[in-house]
């Protein structure tokens, strides 16, 4: 097999245009092919270099040749055990001293992933983080209804950016994630109680965790915001006790 070399930096330059997004001081999301939709092969070792502890990394064996790509905590757990076959979707985002490939789980995660990138603010750790930090269906159903404290959790994210990605993506995001505009309503309407009572962000917990009851999307914010309007609530505990007496009036003592 010829040895590989990098390319020079006027081939990194015109790979760009092949969806490749410049990081730069503003990235962006580019459409068109990619240089890389997939790779799969065997999984080699899950603690890529140069990625580090900051950025898990794992490294692919795709018929000898061993690619390094970023990933998100989250999805890196998820992985098989090495040795075993994988499949990533990757994205590759240029710099102008720097190729990095950076792998997700599924393309509606690349496609976050890519959205993210588009907006001021947002550079290619940050939207890594946020999807290694939550999974994608958390992260649309958040940002579809309004909400940004969810993203108040995420390291490099602050509350101006976190209110310009809802900005920016909360029309997009509710459509991915088949939010009605009634239940995107109450959603915002738990944050906006949840800001105005010393709350925080523990009312986007409680709709999580009624969620995992199998309670649905917008049934879950409904309740939530209208706990939060009936007064102060001092722990999320009692906020999700509150809910479930509101989800079940019978059992109310």
């Amino acid at each position: 097999m010829p040895p590989m070399h990098w390319p020079s930096p006027s081939v990194t330059r015109m790979a760009n245009s092949a969806n490749a997004s410049y990081a730069g001081p503003a990235p962006a999301a580019i459409e068109g092919a990619r240089l890389y939709a997939f790779l799969e092969g065997i999984l080699a070792s899950s603690a890529a270099e140069p990625a580090g502890p900051a950025e898990p990394g794992v490294v692919i064996d795709v018929q000898g040749v061993g690619y390094a790509l970023r990933l998100g905590e989250r999805q890196r757990l998820a992985l098989p055990a090495a040795g075993e076959r994988v499949r990533l979707y990757t994205h590759l985002v240029v710099r102008e001293d720097d190729l990095s490939l950076y792998g997700f789980q599924s393309p509606q995660e690349r496609r976050i992933f890519l959205d993210l990138l588009s907006v001021n603010g947002v550079g290619p750790k940050v939207a890594l983080a946020v999807l290694g930090a939550q999974n994608a269906d958390e992260v649309l159903r958040a940002i579809g209804r309004g909400q940004s404290a969810p993203l108040l959790t995420v390291k490099g994210i602050g509350r101006k950016t976190a209110e310009r990605v809802v900005l920016e993506l909360e029309e997009k995001a509710r459509a991915w994630a088949g939010i009605s505009a009634a239940g995107a309503e109450a959603g915002a309407e738990a944050e906006a109680a949840a800001a105005g009572g010393r709350f925080d962000g523990q009312s986007a917990e409680a709709v999580l965790a009624l969620e995992s009851l199998g309670v649905g999307s917008d049934r879950a914010a409904e309740v939530v915001a209208r706990v939060l309007g009936e007064g102060p609530v001092v722990s999320v505990e009692e906020l999700l006790r509150s809910a479930l007496r509101h989800l079940h009036p019978e059992q109310r003592a």
